[in-house]
């Protein structure tokens, strides 16, 4: 095989290997294609709520990917996950710079996604108490246009009740809120439907208007027994339980505080069974039962002990699972350097090695070429050299020393026993007689170019264009004779 042939053959297959290899040694997901990395990136959003740090993991990578990709969709799909997941993670920081991130990209495209993303920051906001920043953009995302999800403005409404319920307003939190309900009814969304229900009842509630209160919760307690939610059961019959109580209808509020404690209770949701009590006590002492309000007000105190106890824990469980994430992400990351670094020192060493075994098999073939007899006869002792035999020899003896390195007295030996007149002649009329313009008018009998010959005599170009115009001076050429003919000639 020639050597050219199995070179080629070898870098093929080094290339096709370093393909396979690059993507895993880098810390790329294994994606084969657009729909690999959307698949990863519905993985991440369903498991959003309950595992965020996982969430977290997975649209890194996406993010990754589709940035060196180019996929500006996924690059903001990603974007918004690890936004959304770090303000599950109450991380508003890092939250909000993946948000704005997010919302830059996605200027001038991606209408649905904009107004996601503009929710998302609205919400961050308020709950570091931004309230001003968060209607800013919220407004901005209403102002959307060219938006083809109607559910994503309701949102965007909805959280813009909260930011006016923060801000003290409840007439403004009412009107977006109901604005928000409508869209949420025309779209049969019955889980945000009731909870919109139930947040109205609990602004109309703050403002003690009461029939209103009892109205709204009323709707979203006969949606949600379709729906059977068991916490917004128990939210809302504790909440018609104080209505009625507010109402002065003892015998309703205890059934309904009752109800709402049973449910609470069997779904272990405490701090709705801690508020229940408290409205209990507060029934009790209506009702002048001091002992059986004190008794209440003992079991919703060590009711919120226990809450408290369970959010340090799962504090301090949220903060092992990122330490546990950030470790073996740091862990990751020192594995993948170590695999680039083998990965650079296989190809230098493989590089090497094939360039050394290209230098060796050539050397060697021209050693071999070197002391290997011509291909034409030589000539007899008594007869002079033919010109073919010459042209021959002169060509192995200037490969042999382009490959080993020049042995200019050897060569002159050699080449004036090839061309005894043409070296008698230059000498008759060289009055010098200087090694140096003997070899440039030998590389101009051989008929080699300026940067060959440059080569050859291991000096610039320059200088070999001032060797000859000095030789062609030393011969009394005129200006417009050509040196290479007069050598030619000889």
């Amino acid at each position: 095989m020639p050597l050219k042939v199995l070179y080629t053959d070898l870098m093929r297959y080094f290339l096709f290997f370093l393909c396979c290899c690059a993507q895993p040694l880098l810390g790329y997901p294994d994606f084969n294609n657009r729909d690999d990395l959307r698949a990863e990136i519905s993985r991440a959003e369903n498991v959003l709520v309950d595992s965020p740090a996982v969430s977290l993991k997975y649209a890194k990578k996406t993010l990754a990917y589709s940035t060196d990709r180019g996929f500006d969709k996924e690059e903001i799909q990603s974007l918004i996950i690890l936004g959304h997941a770090h303000y599950y993670l109450f991380e508003i920081e890092q939250a909000l710079d993946y948000l704005y991130r997010a919302l830059d990209k996605s200027e001038g495209q991606y209408p649905n996604l904009r107004v996601r993303t503009c929710n998302l920051i609205g919400l961050s906001h308020n709950f570091i108490k931004n309230y001003e920043e968060a209607e800013s953009v919220l407004r901005k995302g209403i102002k959307q246009p060219a938006l083809t999800d109607s559910l994503l403005l309701a949102d965007l409404y909805r959280t813009l009740s909260k930011n006016f319920y923060f801000k003290l307003q409840a007439d403004s939190a009412i009107h977006y809120a109901k604005k928000g309900l409508d869209i949420y009814l025309q779209h049969n969304d019955l889980r945000r439907t009731i909870y919109l229900y139930n947040n109205i009842g609990i602004l109309y509630k703050e403002e003690q208007e009461w029939e209103e209160a009892l109205q709204n919760y009323q709707q979203a307690h006969q949606l949600n027994e379709q729906f059977q939610d068991s916490q917004a059961e128990a939210a809302l019959l504790i909440n018609l339980g104080e209505v009625y109580f507010k109402m002065g209808d003892s015998e309703k509020a205890k059934s309904f505080l009752d109800r709402g404690i049973k449910v609470a209770l069997a779904y272990k949701r405490l701090h709705f069974v801690a508020n229940a009590f408290g409205l209990k006590s507060e029934l009790y002492e209506t009702l002048q039962q001091p002992d059986s309000s004190l008794n209440y007000i003992r079991l919703a105190d060590s009711i919120q002990q226990t809450i408290k106890g369970n959010q340090a824990s799962i504090k301090a469980l949220n903060s092992k699972n990122q330490y546990d994430l950030r470790n073996q992400e740091s862990k990751l990351k020192a594995l993948y350097s170590t695999k680039i670094k083998y990965l650079i020192l296989f190809i230098v060493l493989l590089i090497f090695g094939l360039g050394w075994i290209v230098i060796q098999r050539k050397s060697h073939h021209l050693l071999l070429s070197a002391q290997a007899a011509p291909s034409t006869s030589p000539p007899a002792a008594d007869a002079a050299p033919s010109a073919e035999y010459r042209a021959e020899r002169v060509k192995v003896l200037l490969e042999s020393m382009s490959s080993k390195g020049i042995d200019w007295p050897q060569f002159l030996i050699e080449y004036e026993k090839l061309f005894p007149s043409f070296i008698k002649k230059y000498r008759q009329l060289d009055i010098n007689h200087t090694s140096n313009n003997l070899k440039h008018c030998i590389c101009l009998r051989q008929g080699l170019s300026l940067k060959e010959t440059a080569n050859m005599l291991d000096v610039s170009v320059n200088a070999v264009k001032s060797a000859r115009n000095r030789i062609k001076k030393q011969l009394n050429l005129r200006p417009g004779d050509s040196i290479q003919e007069f050598i030619n000639a000889l």
